[in-house]
């Protein structure tokens, strides 16, 4: 089994209870892979991973890679990066940021968004999943958001299937923007939701 736990260093929620268990860390018998980047907790755009797995299991993944897609260069500057709690520090002053802008996005959409709308609230990541009821089409909303100068992941093609429930899905982004500019794009998202309704 493959753990891709990207996002786990970005948990927001400490003071409501501790982060849950990886899969890695519950697993007994050796079957999990965790894997993570450090593209989330470093510098966008860095692409180096890792894994933690068995040794055997590492043994046989290091057969397959062949060097030359990951820089040494890149390497070498996790690895400084990470010494003498540096790295810690930072993704520390990352979950204080990022929480702001998730804050920010949350109360944009209790202010903004119609009373038929309903969304996550995120414990660490970079996304917040909100719902339009079914009878918002989904490209009739796309269009008039692009003309509202915003845009969302349609987050139905983030299922492997149908959507569990009927609705209008939207995977909206905290990581990019400033807490202003969050304010003012859900201020935007929610007009062109609005008139679709």
């Amino acid at each position: 089994m493959l753990e891709d736990d990207a996002y786990r260093d970005l948990y927001y929620d400490a003071a409501t209870g501790p982060l849950p268990s990886s899969l890695y860390a519950l697993d007994r018998e050796g079957r999990v892979i965790r894997t993570g980047t450090f593209s989330k907790i470093l510098t966008p755009g860095m692409r180096l991973g890792w894994a933690l797995a068995r040794p055997e299991i590492i043994e046989r993944m290091m057969m397959l890679k062949e060097e030359g897609g990951t820089s040494p260069f890149t390497q070498h500057v996790a690895v400084e990066y990470g010494k003498d709690g540096v790295l810690m520090s930072h993704i520390s002053a990352l979950v204080e940021a990022y929480r702001a802008k998730r804050d920010t996005m949350l109360s944009a959409l209790e202010r903004y968004f119609p009373a038929e709308a309903t969304w996550t609230r995120p414990a660490g990541g970079f996304f917040v999943w909100a719902t339009l009821p079914p009878s918002v089409d989904p490209a009739q909303l796309a269009a008039r958001a692009h003309e509202e100068g915003v845009d969302y992941m349609d987050g139905a093609s983030c299922f492997a299937g149908p959507p569990p429930t009927p609705g209008t899905y939207m995977r909206l982004s905290f990581s990019l923007l400033k807490p202003d500019d969050i304010e003012e794009a859900i201020k935007r998202l929610a007009r062109a939701a609005r008139s679709l309704m």
